[in-house]
């Protein structure tokens, strides 16, 4: 797998059995379906590769934005699968750094392009 590729188990039975290599370093992820009040979602906690939780993010849709209904319709495995790319562009923003400094679990809109 090359830089910034992931990794993603075809049955749902091993979907906790992810990663993403961001800048050159393979993190393990595990995902789990995440219910809020406003709707079903993923949540991934992000590993480095010595075990070590440095986050957990959740990506659920929102009502306020666009194909709302469409997201929520979808299967946990092609959540987890457009949630990933996500969290991948999301782990070289500041606001991700910040939140695993300090222990602060991260909510974004899955069905809001750009946040």
């Amino acid at each position: 797998m090359g830089e910034g590729e992931t990794s993603i188990g075809s049955d749902e039975s091993v979907m906790n059995n992810l990663s993403v290599i961001f800048n050159g370093i393979r993190y393990s992820v595990t995902a789990m379906e995440k219910y809020t009040s406003w709707g079903k979602g993923v949540r991934f906690d992000v590993f480095k590769p010595n075990g070590e939780h440095i986050n957990t993010v959740s990506y659920v849709p929102h009502p306020q934005f666009p194909d709302y209904e469409r997201y929520q319709a979808m299967s946990l495995e092609v959540l987890t699968k457009i949630a990933i790319v996500r969290l991948k562009r999301d782990m070289g923003k500041s606001d991700f750094k910040q939140a695993s400094e300090s222990g602060v679990e991260l909510f974004f809109p899955i069905n809001k392009a750009q946040y």
